[in-house]
């Protein structure tokens, strides 16, 4: 389901997949339900490609409570933007930056 970019999208940060993911988080019983409305287009979002990467280095630090191989991690981080997976992934460009930046002031910018 391709969306373009509007200021009615919300901007999904690494701290909200990693809750999502990592069983036992303490952000878990918010942040899945707000990834999985996400995934299924009910929440109209997006992230960046560096966001992504944040997930993938949590996920897989050594220092994590349930650490990741990278062929897990990869697995996981691909199962939540695959296809029918409705979450926009931006690269790290302006674009996102506005996006990011107007998500977390409460301002509304024309991206």
């Amino acid at each position: 389901m391709p969306y373009t970019v509007k200021s009615d999208m919300v901007f999904l940060d690494a701290g909200l997949f990693i809750g999502a993911i990592m069983l036992g988080d303490p952000r878990e019983s918010e942040a899945y339900p707000i990834v999985e409305s996400a995934r299924k287009g009910e929440i109209r979002a997006c992230t960046t490609v560096g966001v992504l990467s944040e997930v993938y280095a949590a996920l897989t630090w050594v220092q994590a409570i349930k650490r990741h191989s990278p062929q897990e991690a990869q697995k996981v981080i691909t199962r939540v933007i695959e296809e029918p997976s409705a979450i926009l992934i931006l690269s790290d460009g302006l674009e996102a930056s506005l996006l990011h930046l107007g998500t977390y002031s409460g301002i509304s910018l024309p991206v």
